[in-house]
């Protein structure tokens, strides 16, 4: 309720983004993404556009599980981390007007980004963690704990909310000779 206090004629809109043209059209004053990392990067950015409502705060808010440094949201949201790790070749360093919180370590990271016009953009991330939801929460992290074990990327990824890489596989049914074929046998 704080969120839309004094918005008491607020109309709610539900769009799948599968169609990733699908919210160009609308008018919003606020917007909320759920499971963000099932979302393409072009349906994402054709929603900033929409925020053209007047009076109203105009923000963007998702919730989801991370999906891993290759997703957009690694480089949107930790944009200094992902061109110095190698996950974007955008380059917004020189941008970055200020940053607080390591995004692997503490539970809030935030960048402010300086835009052309002076304005700033904020981008928080709020790392929450499995055990933290009420309904639950700690018997699908003890669950998650005991499959994935404790000092995993997987883990890290699925109970802690944190960007990973998933490294060191190992596919023991790999054959090159039957995975890895020449082109010309495609």
């Amino acid at each position: 309720d704080w969120l839309w206090e004094g918005f008491e004629d607020t109309v709610p809109w539900i769009v799948s983004l599968e169609d990733e043209k699908s919210a160009r059209s609308m008018r919003n004053g606020g917007i909320w993404v759920d499971e963000a990392g099932l979302v393409s990067w072009k349906a994402f950015s054709a929603l900033q556009p929409t925020l053209t409502q007047e009076g109203y705060p105009h923000q963007l808010w998702m919730s989801s599980t991370t999906v891993g440094k290759e997703h957009w949201s690694f480089p949107f949201f930790c944009p200094r981390e992902a061109i110095e790790e190698g996950y974007t070749e955008i380059d917004l360093r020189e941008l970055i007007a200020s940053e607080a919180g390591d995004y692997q370590l503490d539970p809030t990271h935030e960048v402010v980004l300086r835009e052309e016009d002076g304005k700033l953009s904020r981008r928080f991330c709020f790392f929450g963690e499995t055990r933290e939801n009420p309904y639950g929460g700690q018997r699908e992290w003890e669950q998650m704990r005991q499959l994935h074990g404790e000092r995993t990327p997987m883990f890290d990824q699925e109970a802690r909310g944190r960007f990973t890489v998933q490294s060191n596989l190992v596919y023991p049914m790999w054959n090159t000779k039957y995975h890895a074929k020449p082109r010309e046998e495609w």
